[in-house]
């Protein structure tokens, strides 16, 4: 694995640059056997990944080969505990190399130097994307991002939320969220936050209540989806006793939750 050992400025002897040409530096990477690996790169090139790897990104993926020769077609890079395991992909088979959090800048450069024109990284709040062009041109942009990246490590999942993974919670399985085994599908994990935010609002209202027991009416409950879910956060989660009523102005909407998680229609 190749680890940032150090980077000279343009002030270290290279040779004099064309009018309007971007002053480039010395990037001296080191493995683990002292063996070292030296490039130029421009400055806007350097700060652009320096700037990328200081974010606590959740996923990273390396695409867009310079050449149709490269050794690999992609890389990806996940966040793996307390560091990052990258997948190298070729044609026909995958690569894997694991490294910590403090190697990323490093790893970063290597892979992607004279090599790769396009990183797409997320952090749980953002979307980056860094674009470099074949003259050497550097783009370094970021949004807000309205989805989770497709992997996040069962850690940063768990810390987060109420209704957690990893438990079998009837009404997620039955909305398709959840498997049968308690896994979050993957194409339905923003429906899986957008769930945990409303049930944190709850959780959040009612946390100074000291009552054993609750009484809700659910006005609009629709297919009562999220009533049955407040029922099992109520009930499995804060131990309460609770009569629900669900209210809709569509035929066979009505019911009436029941202690045990039975309903009736009304």
């Amino acid at each position: 694995m190749w680890k940032l050992k150090q980077i000279f400025d343009g002030e270290y002897g290279c040779e004099e640059r064309q009018p309007g040409e971007k002053e480039k530096c010395l990037v001296i990477l080191a493995n683990e056997e002292g063996e070292e690996k030296t490039f130029e790169a421009n400055e806007d090139w350097i700060a652009a990944i320096e700037k990328l790897s200081a974010n606590p990104l959740m996923k990273i993926i390396i695409s867009k080969p310079m050449a149709k020769d490269c050794q690999y077609k992609k890389i990806v890079v996940e966040k793996k505990g307390d560091g990052y395991q990258a997948a190298k992909y070729t044609e026909k088979q995958v690569f894997h190399d694991n490294f910590g959090a403090e190697d990323l800048q490093g790893f970063l450069m290597e892979a992607i130097h004279d090599t790769f024109l396009q990183v797409n990284a997320w952090d749980e709040k953002k979307e980056y994307s860094l674009l470099i062009s074949k003259k050497g041109a550097v783009t370094l942009r970021a949004k807000a991002s309205k989805e989770a990246p497709d992997t996040v490590t069962e850690h940063n999942r768990k810390k987060n939320y109420i209704l957690d993974e990893g438990q079998v919670i009837p009404p997620l399985v039955d909305m398709g969220i959840f498997t049968g085994e308690g896994k979050v599908v993957k194409s339905m994990y923003d429906k899986f936050r957008q769930i945990n935010r409303f049930i944190e609002m709850i959780d959040d209202a009612i946390r100074e209540y000291k009552g054993e027991e609750i009484h809700i009416i659910d006005f609009g409950c629709g297919k009562s989806y999220l009533t049955f879910i407040m029922y099992y956060y109520f009930t499995e989660i804060r131990h309460m006793k609770v009569q629900m009523l669900g209210l809709d102005l569509k035929k066979r909407c009505h019911r009436k939750m029941q202690p045990g998680g039975g309903k009736i229609w009304l």
